[in-house]
């Protein structure tokens, strides 16, 4: 891309850029990656740009209402978001430590209908002791999933919060 122009109301944009062909390729995707951090929206479109107009379709990021901003959560007490995409699913995340050291240990998949879920008791097997050795956050992610594709052609997520185990 060279150059994207985003309208005043925030609402559409479009872009100039180029396509390249590459010998072999037989299936070109494009990522669009909104960014109004802390929330993030990406789309993947598997079709040729050059072929004239196109809605990405932006999924709207899921917003945390409980834990509220800043405050430690219990991981296995409710957390509660709201979102206006009800075809989506839900992911809700727990990273393991910060910065370049983060690491998703868990993920737990939620259906479109609902707006709050809470992480079950771990199984008397796990060694919890180890797995929450470092800070802990959690993140709600809305995800357009493409059972075809087997992975998300849409998602989106807003702020982390921190978990306490």
């Amino acid at each position: 891309m060279r150059r994207i122009g985003i309208n005043a109301e925030g609402t559409a944009f479009d872009y100039m850029g180029e396509a390249i062909d590459v010998p072999g390729v037989t299936e070109v995707y494009t990522q669009f990656v909104l960014f109004d951090l802390p929330a993030v929206s990406t789309v993947l479109l598997r079709e040729d740009l050059r072929s004239g107009s196109h809605d990405p379709g932006f999924l709207e990021p899921p917003e945390p209402t409980t834990p509220a901003f800043g405050v430690a959560h219990p991981l296995h007490d409710p957390i509660v978001w709201t979102s206006r995409d009800d075809d989506a699913l839900f992911l809700i995340t727990v990273t393991r430590g910060t910065g370049d050291a983060a690491r998703a240990i868990w993920t737990m998949l939620v259906p479109g209908t609902a707006r709050e879920a809470a992480l079950p008791e771990l199984p008397s097997t796990a060694n919890a002791a180890a797995l929450f050795t470092d800070a802990l956050d959690g993140r709600i992610a809305a995800c357009d999933y493409s059972g075809e594709e087997e992975r998300c052609l849409r998602r989106a997520y807003d702020r982390s919060f921190e978990l306490t185990p």
